[in-house]
């Protein structure tokens, strides 16, 4: 069996073959798995029961809009309130909910929106102006990876 992480698309009809689903938990205190919910090594006498796991199926332009907008938010709202940088991401957002209210929420409105979005976060700017900023995203993901897989499964 391979350890490598896929994706794979929910079929609706039923295949030729079974298809087997595997859940990626993560199963730590809020300290961590060692014994005594402390920092240390894990506990290999310790064991998880999932009773309960959420199957959803994300609909991508909506979570790339909300994603953009989110964007757009922190610009305006972290940049100086006089910079064009945003007045642009102010109007954008603006422009944003506009096409997707007044294209009463279509799958279209939402694609038109992607494309408002794009113009100013990949060209820098909404009336065709060049980068003027640059914005570097650093994010910070603590997994303790010592202990995955240690525990036996229910």
């Amino acid at each position: 069996m391979s350890h490598k992480r896929k994706e794979m698309k929910i079929v609706t009809k039923s295949p030729d073959q079974d298809v087997v689903f595997f859940i990626q938990v993560s199963c730590t205190g809020l300290f961590g798995a060692g014994l005594n919910g402390m920092i240390q090594p894990p506990d290999p006498n310790k064991t998880y029961c999932l009773n309960k796991a959420h199957l959803f199926v994300r609909d991508q332009a909506k979570y790339e809009v909300f994603m953009d907008l989110s964007v757009l938010y922190d610009i305006a709202k972290e940049s100086d309130d006089k910079t064009s940088l945003c007045y642009d991401a102010l109007y954008t957002g603006n422009e944003i909910i506009n096409v997707i209210t007044l294209g009463n929420h279509s799958a279209e409105s939402y694609q038109q929106a992607i494309k408002i979005a794009r113009k100013l976060l990949d060209s820098g700017g909404v009336n065709g102006s060049s980068s003027r900023d640059t914005i570097h995203a650093i994010g910070n993901c603590h997994i303790d990876s010592a202990g995955c897989g240690l525990t036996e499964k229910q």
